[in-house]
């Protein structure tokens, strides 16, 4: 898992499918990714840990086809922020926020 902002890019040619993440879905996110291993599929990773996001979030967009943004908010604020910080290629970040309360 990559953290925000250094990227190294240790994949040779990245997943097509990636995922951002912030704070508290970390576990979660684990938990899927390593499910998501044994099924064969690969998902490339970035952990954002603070803003303002630099460089290395808009290279980790533009490696992949698609970057889903897991967050636990009903907005999708983090997803529109990514979405800000690369507009030129805002189409394929999409919000994966799920949240169950009042």
């Amino acid at each position: 898992m990559r953290t925000a902002p250094v990227w190294p890019g240790t994949a040779a040619r990245p997943p097509a499918a990636a995922s951002g993440l912030l704070g508290s879905t970390g576990p979660a996110v684990e938990e899927a990714l390593v499910r998501l291993a044994d099924k064969g599929t690969a998902v490339d990773t970035l952990r954002l840990r603070a803003l303002p996001m630099n460089g290395a979030v808009t290279d980790f967009v533009h490696s992949h086809e698609k970057t889903y943004v897991v967050e636990l908010n009903i907005d999708a604020q983090v997803c529109t922020l990514v979405r800000l910080h690369v507009p030129g290629i805002a189409t394929p970040v999409l919000p994966l926020n799920h949240t169950v309360g009042q």
